[in-house]
């Protein structure tokens, strides 16, 4: 694949904006989109991107090193091969949401979330699933939990779910707040409740402290 031309005058873009014509087009690749935009802080307008074509979002933020969130949640991915390096050294970030990630075509996600230092969370559903093995997806993300604690020996895609491995199963609502859990039995961490919050249930879930 070819970086875009646009790649070339990256230094100091603190921002990017999709305008609403930008819905229109139909890209088929993404790749190195945003590589090494050191600088960008803000993306604006992300759910005009239609990737319902996209075969291929490798290195698409790679190395986005001040970009503290990131909204892909609009994202198409049920036509995408290669995720590979797509999140790499995003040392910002604190929450990834790709609950609706489909991952069925996808047959390379080596190194996809290296080098996220802060990352803490990242929230998917059933349909992120792992087709082909793919290594060091989570080397350095040290903050990572879901059903286990980070392990420096554990950075392979068989740690990619949310029963044994990194993620965490977005399983409802509480007002604003996302809720997520893990592990064989979907466990949330907290839950509180509130009269001035609405909350919703996707699926049933338990939580280890719970008020009201």
């Amino acid at each position: 694949d070819t970086i875009p031309a646009w790649n070339k005058s990256i230094n100091n873009i603190p921002r990017v904006v999709f305008d609403a014509s930008f819905a229109n087009a139909r890209p088929t690749t993404c790749y190195a989109w945003f590589k090494n935009f050191t600088n960008l802080t803000q993306i604006e307008g992300i759910e005009n991107l239609n990737t319902e074509k996209v075969t291929d979002m490798s290195s698409m933020f790679l190395t986005c090193l001040c970009l503290k969130s990131l909204d892909v949640t609009n994202f198409n991915t049920a036509n995408v091969k290669d995720m590979g390096f797509m999140f790499s050294e995003c040392r910002n970030l604190a929450e990834l949401d790709l609950s609706n990630f489909n991952t069925a075509k996808v047959t390379n996600m080596g190194t996809m979330f290296s080098g996220c230092l802060n990352l803490t969370t990242i929230y998917v559903n059933d349909d992120f699933v792992i087709t082909n093995k793919s290594y060091r997806l989570f080397i350095g993300c040290t903050k990572l939990q879901g059903a286990i604690d980070f392990d420096e020996y554990k950075t392979n895609s068989s740690f990619a779910n949310y029963k044994t491995g990194y993620f965490t199963k977005l399983v409802g609502k509480n007002g604003d707040e996302k809720i997520g859990a893990a592990g064989e039995t979907l466990t949330a961490e907290t839950l509180t409740l509130a009269d001035d919050k609405d909350f919703v249930a996707y699926e049933p879930f338990t939580a280890k402290a719970a008020s009201y």
